[in-house]
């Protein structure tokens, strides 16, 4: 039974771990394909993508511990 919880809180904190590449790189190809966007100039998209950066690193040692 501890196994089967440890098993699913390992998918939890792994997956947490991964979204947060997984947002880097889709932020980078979202920059690449629509250059006229110009988010990266805006302070709100900065703010916005740190904060959920924070959050799912806050999420990913809160699933680990």
């Amino acid at each position: 039974m501890k196994s089967k919880i440890e098993r699913r809180l390992s998918y939890l904190y792994t997956g947490e771990f991964m979204a947060i590449f997984v947002f880097i790189i889709v932020s980078f190809l979202l920059n690449r394909a629509y250059p006229n966007l110009r988010l990266y100039s805006l302070y709100s998209f900065w703010f916005s993508f740190f904060l959920l950066e924070f959050l799912l690193t806050q999420g990913t040692m809160y699933w680990y511990l």
